[in-house]
């Protein structure tokens, strides 16, 4: 086969050795559940490193990267990937790899990139593939690792490597309750009523949210603060409650993001207080809900009713004086 193709033959290297136990081994937090949001800050704790020093590649679409790691004299180590890092991840499958060197305690394996950022796979300084650029790196590495696997055997190497796959994602905020999809309207609430703000979003819990509502007419402020994320199940939450608003009746903009952030990430919505007499009907309609012969239609019947029973104990009792 000749050394140069366009399959990463380079990642199946990597994990070619996973069916061997590996001694070294990683955990690290993110947003949710196996997914990293670009311009994250991650930390990245290991345990079991006996072999000396790791190595921790960062593999995945049209991007690659190794770090050598010391661990201390328990065979624990961590690092860091600061935010500067992560937002040059692109949207897809990635995959931390854990580099051991095995037996020998000498990382054989090692990359470099080429002028014409190609990349070159080393055993030991000697070449053994050429897999070409960078762009060539795929979004998805099962198929490839599976595809491969049986072209990447490597006997004059002992390292050892494991794969902690993840998923990229770009960051994002949503509101709750929203009635209007296409003009991103929120439900309608009552001036002076309590007012809760609330979504979702996929940014790294306790990470921190601003969040400010303007007069949409005239743009001028009216109330900001700062928004915790709280982790959730599945998707982290964000909320933002207005006990005593104080809102005049009219339309106000809502908007939060990630101040501060390498990677912008906004959302706004528009929000409706109406009057405390009116209140929106189902088909959209307003109605005044502070007269009585609407609050009860059977209300002018109810009196018409009694008035005819006062008037015939009257005339009753009148005929039998």
């Amino acid at each position: 086969m000749d050394a140069r193709t366009v399959i990463p033959i380079f990642l199946v290297g990597l994990l070619l050795l996973m069916v061997i136990p590996c001694t070294a081994s990683v955990t690290f937090s993110s947003s949710t559940p196996q997914i990293i949001t670009k311009g994250d800050t991650l930390s990245l704790n290991g345990i079991g490193a006996t072999n000396g020093t790791v190595a921790l590649w960062v593999v995945g679409k049209s991007y690659i990267d190794r770090q050598v790691l010391i661990p201390d004299i328990k065979g624990n180590y961590t690092t860091t990937i600061n935010s500067v890092d992560t937002r040059q991840y692109s949207r897809g499958q990635y995959a931390f790899v854990i580099q051991d060197p095995g037996p020998d305690r000498r990382l054989d394996i090692e990359y470099r990139i080429e002028d014409n950022d190609d990349i070159i796979l080393q055993n030991r300084g000697k070449t053994f593939a050429d897999i070409g650029a960078r762009e060539n790196l795929k979004a998805s590495l099962v198929p490839l690792i599976s595809a491969f696997s049986s072209t990447a055997a490597n006997p004059n190497s002992d390292d050892i490597f494991i794969p902690y796959y993840f998923f990229v994602e770009d960051p994002s905020i949503s509101f709750d309750h929203i009635a209007d999809p296409a003009k991103s309207q929120l439900s309608g609430v009552i001036t002076g009523d309590r007012i809760v703000l609330a979504g979702s979003t996929n940014i790294n819990p306790r990470d921190m949210l601003q969040a400010e509502i303007r007069d949409s007419t005239s743009g001028s402020l009216v109330a900001e603060t700062t928004i915790t994320v709280e982790p959730g199940l599945t998707v982290n939450r964000w909320a933002w409650i207005l006990d005593n608003p104080k809102l005049l009746p009219g339309s106000y903009r809502v908007t939060v993001w990630r101040p501060n952030a390498f990677v912008n990430c906004s959302e706004s919505a528009l929000l409706t207080v109406l009057p405390p007499a009116v209140m929106t009907t189902a088909s959209g309609s307003n109605t005044t809900s502070n007269t009585p012969w609407t609050s009860d239609p059977l209300l002018p019947f109810i009196i018409i009713i009694g008035l005819a029973l006062v008037i015939a104990s009257i005339l009753f009792a009148s005929r039998n004086r």
